[in-house]
């Protein structure tokens, strides 16, 4: 081989070599991108998961209220749980507010005002 052929070989190879390297990081890129989306869709589940979970739990206090409002020990756990875990508030406080004061009970957890969480969920 002459200089030349090796010159031209040796730029063929490196002009190659650069070709694949940059298939490789745009591979690479392109598994980021993937799976950065697949991060917010888990983010996203998460948050509906949460929503989900929430809404259960306040049927469950609901019912509970309106079907057996004499069971004060699971009412009181499944408020707590509802009021203070899950930052549960807007539509289950006047409620649970109003059934406290037929028993007479008046929880340290739970704190009521007329506009409590009218904004939130």
């Amino acid at each position: 081989m002459n200089a030349l052929t090796t010159i031209v070989v040796s730029m063929l190879g490196s002009a190659a070599l650069f070709s694949f390297i940059q298939y490789l990081i745009s591979r690479h890129d392109k598994k980021n991108d993937h799976m950065e989306e697949i991060r917010n869709d888990i983010k996203d589940l998460q948050k509906e998961m949460k929503k989900s979970v929430k809404d259960s739990v306040r049927l469950q206090l609901l019912v509970l209220l309106i079907m057996q409002p004499n069971d004060d020990k699971e009412i009181l756990e499944l408020a707590q749980h509802y009021f203070q875990k899950l930052k549960g508030n807007w539509y289950m406080s006047p409620m649970f507010y109003n059934w406290c004061q037929k028993k007479g009970i008046s929880p340290d957890w739970f704190t009521y005002t007329e506009h409590s969480g009218l904004n939130e969920d």
